[in-house]
């Protein structure tokens, strides 16, 4: 981060989070079986700012947050990204955040697999489906159960195990687990979701793959958020 601050200026932000616990139990790593990562990811946070400001430079650090664990820490970052894209779900978590507001300014936003669009192509749909699965899989344990997604989940767990995440796995989620997770809008769309994400508190929102699958998806995005920054 500092190399990128001092070549390029402070226009850097990171974000910091335990990683997808089925990605990892892939490699041998069981964050079930691992206790204290909530202190060790503020620890972190607190090293890689202190060392930032001992050199002057700034940059925003902010939690990757999903679950009451890493939510009950969110306050003592610079901002959350939490890790859905529902407003029921958002609401939740600013609710257990407390939305802090104290000397310095905190920010709360979200990050979700997105595809925002002038023409709907199926095929974008597909790699959309594909990685909010990959992230409702994931998901912790209480956010499912608060939000009536345990028992599926759980079966699709159940079935493909350590296994690499397929196109077969893909079918056995439902729609109305994905939808919960990503941000799928067309242009007209678009303007009313950023409102309702507005009036619950978010001032960030990260578009994520597959929206930058290529040059033209990322442009299209551009050219739809100037034309809703208008109205």
């Amino acid at each position: 981060m500092r190399t990128l601050i001092e070549y390029y200026g402070e226009r850097f932000e990171l974000c910091i989070g335990p990683g997808d616990r089925d990605n990892l139990r892939m490699v041998g790593i069981d964050l079930e079986r691992i206790s204290g990562i909530p202190k060790m990811i503020l620890e972190a946070k607190n090293e890689i700012s202190e060392h930032l400001d001992r050199v002057g430079l700034r940059c925003r650090v902010w939690l990757g947050a999903q679950g009451p664990r890493m939510l009950k820490i969110a306050s003592k970052f610079d901002g959350a990204l939490l890790n859905y894209s529902d407003p029921e779900m958002v609401a939740w978590a600013l609710n257990k955040i407390g939305r802090p507001y104290e000397t310095r300014k905190w920010a709360a936003g979200i990050f979700a697999p997105a595809y925002i669009y002038r023409e709907f192509k199926p095929e974008i749909y597909r790699v959309l489906r594909f990685a909010s699965a990959t992230v409702a899989l994931g998901t912790s344990e209480h956010v499912l159960k608060r939000f009536g997604l345990k028992d599926i989940v759980t079966s699709i767990r159940g079935q493909y195990g350590s296994k690499p995440f397929s196109t077969s796995v893909l079918r056995m989620v439902p729609p109305t687990v994905t939808e919960r997770f990503y941000i799928l809008k067309s242009q007209e769309e678009l303007p009313s979701y950023i409102r309702t994400l507005e009036s619950l508190g978010i001032e960030q929102v990260v578009f994520a793959y597959p929206q930058a699958i290529s040059l033209e998806t990322i442009r299209e995005l551009g050219e739809i958020l100037e034309a809703t920054s208008k109205e």
